[in-house]
């Protein structure tokens, strides 16, 4: 498929649905610059049992806020 094809197909779409193939791209884009595919789970336990861990002992770098935007870039 062209790219001129593709913007036509893209063309069609309502904007929500625009919307929607843009946060997936984006979505995969950063999976693939960030590794291969989601973080495994037993990794991505330990790195929230690290976050949890610097709230508790109140030496907190980073806000809650930050915490739950690094957890969704995961």
């Amino acid at each position: 498929m062209s790219l001129t094809e593709l913007e036509t197909a893209i063309d069609q779409l309502t904007a929500p649905q625009q919307e929607e193939l843009l946060r997936h791209l984006e979505d995969t884009l950063r999976r693939k610059r960030n590794g291969s595919g989601p973080q495994p789970r037993d990794q991505w336990m330990r790195r929230l049992r690290s976050l949890r861990a610097s709230i508790d002992t109140g030496t907190t770098v980073l806000s809650g806020e930050q915490i739950l935007a690094e957890l969704r870039e995961d």
